[in-house]
């Protein structure tokens, strides 16, 4: 009781370099990874429509199915993007939205793939305080790093993001 369960509305992920114009709108992995070579920067972008959930929320927490690999921990941060500047069906690293405000933080440990929680509940109040249910977000590891997946829309029911609203 109280607690609202969101899928994403949308999901992806950019990547640089040669890959600039690629649209990975359709893959069953999102990558984060933050490098300095040409082609080995990705950032994962999702969005949720919080409208299912009736009444104030007390917390809300993105979940992501994640895998580092083995022995690493990978910070990610979390920027707010606007929901309206982007699709999963066209966006790619060259038309990708302007990064807005940081959200939230969190890491992911290496090894087995496992859940990753970020808690956005501050930005999701803001956001429907003033009248915009759809958030989205931005994620990225803030400095070099080794590559880290998350299963995305497409992967399944049981790995898909997901957003949990409590009262």
């Amino acid at each position: 009781p109280g607690v609202t369960t969101v899928l994403p509305t949308e999901d992806t992920h950019v990547r640089d370099g040669s890959w600039s114009s690629t649209n990975f709108g359709s893959a069953t992995l999102g990558e984060l990874r933050t490098a300095s070579a040409a082609g080995d920067t990705r950032r994962y972008y999702v969005e949720i429509d919080t409208r299912a959930h009736v009444g104030p929320v007390g917390r809300a927490v993105l979940r992501l199915r994640a895998q580092a690999p083995a022995g690493a921990t990978v910070p990610i941060a979390a920027y707010a993007v606007d929901p309206a500047a982007w699709s999963a069906a066209t966006l790619t690293n060259g038309n990708r939205p302007p990064l807005g405000a940081w959200v939230a933080k969190g890491q992911v440990t290496g090894g087995a793939a496992g859940w990753f929680e970020l808690d956005v509940t501050a930005h999701v109040r803001a956001e429907r305080a003033a009248g915009r249910p759809v958030v989205s977000y931005l994620l990225r590891p803030p400095s070099s790093s080794p590559l880290v997946t998350v299963a995305t829309a497409e992967s399944g029911a049981t790995t898909r993001p997901q957003m949990e609203l409590r009262a």
